[in-house]
C-alpha cells in the first residue's frame, strides 16, 4: 500500500504541476510547489480517500481540490511546512473537497433523501451524542474502515468525516454544507447506524479472504 501511495504520488505531482490552471512561471515557484505537494499529499490523499465514494472519484476530486489548494500558495516564499501549517492547509482541503462533493448534484441531493432503515425498537443504541461503545474502528483493518465510509450516501459521508474523524462542530459543519444543525444531526445519526452496519458486513467479508 506505501509503495503504491508513493508511486502515485509521483505520477499525480507530475500531471497536477503540469495543469495549465497552475501558474508557476518561476524555477523558485515550482520548486516550492513540489515541495509543498511533497508534504500535504500522504493527508490528502487519506482525506479524499474516506470522502469519497470510490478511487476513482477520489483520484478525481483530489486533483481538484489540491488545485483550488495551491492556488493559494504557489507564490509564497517559505517553504517551512511545520505542523500548524499542516492544519491550516488540512482545513482548506477539506473545504474545497466538500464543496466539490456537493456540487455533484445527481448524488448528493437526491440520496440525502434516503432514510434510517433501522428498527427503532432494537436494544442497540446507535445515538451519535451518546458513548455507547458499538463502534471500534481500532479494531477493524484500514481498507474495512475506507470500505464501510464509501458505502454511505454522501450526506452522510460528509457530515461523518467532518464530525466524527475530523472533530468539527456542528455549528462549523452547518456553514460549511449550508445545512441546518437539525439535518446535520439527523444524517449524523443515520451515518453511525449505516457506518455500523457497513463495518459489520465488510469485516465478515474481510475476515472470509473475499474481497471488498
Amino acid at each position: 500500500m506505501k509503495l503504491y501511495v508513493n508511486e502515485y504520488r509521483k505520477n499525480k505531482r507530475k500531471e497536477m504541476l503540469n495543469q495549465s490552471d497552475i501558474e508557476l512561471s518561476v524555477k523558485a515557484e515550482k520548486s516550492y510547489a513540489e515541495k509543498l505537494f511533497d508534504e500535504v499529499f500522504p493527508q490528502c490523499f487519506s482525506i479524499a480517500s474516506r470522502y469519497t465514494k470510490s478511487e476513482y472519484q477520489s483520484n478525481e476530486l483530489l486533483n481538484k481540490a489540491l488545485s483550488a489548494c495551491f492556488k493559494h500558495y504557489t507564490h509564497q516564499k517559505s517553504d517551512v511546512f511545520d505542523h500548524a501549517f499542516k492544519l491550516v492547509f488540512e482545513e482548506l482541503f477539506i473545504s474545497e473537497l466538500t464543496q466539490l462533493i456537493k456540487s455533484i448534484n445527481n448524488e448528493y441531493f437526491v440520496a440525502s433523501t434516503v432514510h434510517f432503515k433501522g428498527n427503532t425498537n432494537e436494544v442497540n443504541n446507535y445515538n451519535l451524542f451518546e458513548d455507547t461503545g458499538i463502534i471500534d474502528i481500532n479494531d477493524a483493518p484500514l481498507e474495512v474502515i475506507y470500505k464501510s465510509l464509501q458505502q454511505l450516501v454522501p450526506a452522510q459521508r460528509l457530515v461523518y468525516n467532518l464530525y466524527v474523524i475530523d472533530g468539527y462542530s456542528i455549528e462549523k459543519i452547518s456553514q460549511l454544507l449550508d445545512s441546518s444543525e437539525q439535518t446535520l444531526k439527523s444524517n449524523l445519526e443515520k451515518a453511525r447506524y449505516n457506518f455500523q452496519i457497513n463495518l459489520e458486513k465488510n469485516l465478515r467479508v474481510f475476515k472470509n479472504g473475499q474481497a471488498l
